[in-house]
């Protein structure tokens, strides 16, 4: 199983495919299976890195405890060791959130941006599985590169409102409702995501 070592964690990851890649950051305390339905399509036609962050599914956790600033540059350590210097980067909840930061961090590493269930608010809450992330609702338009906000239409966390405030922050951003989905529309209507983020890149590559 491929690891890689990055500030002191051992991070599992899976590559499928090839071509451009698209990174794809896990909501939750999930891991790389909560793509399982998704990798596949999505291979079809780029270079699909899944990876589990420390302490969840295959990855190891340190004890150091977690951060929103230690999980991105988890990230960007895990893009350094594939030797990746672009890529298209998404993410569910969490994982769209990070995706977020690093496009903000390192905005020349992030050619596309696919954000299922963000909000521009961050996460303020408290708990031992919470994980607080800035409010970047005054800097979206820092936000330069094709951008898709996926939404479900009963998210119970942040309903479709927070993504219409999150697409008039990105310049030029899409934004889709998922009739009928919750807070993980790419696992609620797996076939309607994949079709979605397929027909937003090719349009960002210039095909179809």
């Amino acid at each position: 199983m491929p690891h890689a070592e990055v500030n002191g964690a051992r991070l599992y990851y899976e590559e499928h495919g090839e071509g451009v890649p698209l990174v794809l950051s896990h909501g939750g305390w999930t891991d790389t299976n909560h793509w399982l339905p998704n990798a596949g399509p999505l291979s079809r036609r780029w270079r699909v890195v899944l990876w589990d962050r420390r302490g969840c599914g295959r990855s190891s956790d340190p004890g150091e405890g977690h951060s929103w600033q230690l999980w991105r540059d988890d990230l960007r350590g895990l893009l350094d060791h594939l030797e990746i210097e672009s890529a298209y980067a998404g993410g569910c909840s969490y994982g769209a959130l990070l995706s977020l930061e690093l496009a903000l961090e390192w905005p020349r590493m992030v050619r596309a941006l696919v954000l299922e269930s963000v909000s521009p608010d961050g996460i303020a809450g408290a708990g031992p599985d919470v994980i607080q992330f800035p409010a970047r609702a005054q800097e979206l338009q820092r936000i330069t590169v094709p951008t898709l906000i996926a939404q479900g239409e009963l998210d119970p966390f942040w309903p479709p409102p927070v993504a219409e405030r999150m697409q008039r922050g990105i310049a030029g951003s899409e934004l889709v409702v998922f009739a009928g989905a919750g807070h993980v529309p790419h696992l609620d209507d797996p076939a309607l995501f994949n079709r979605t983020v397929e027909e937003f890149l090719q349009r960002v590559e210039g095909v179809g």
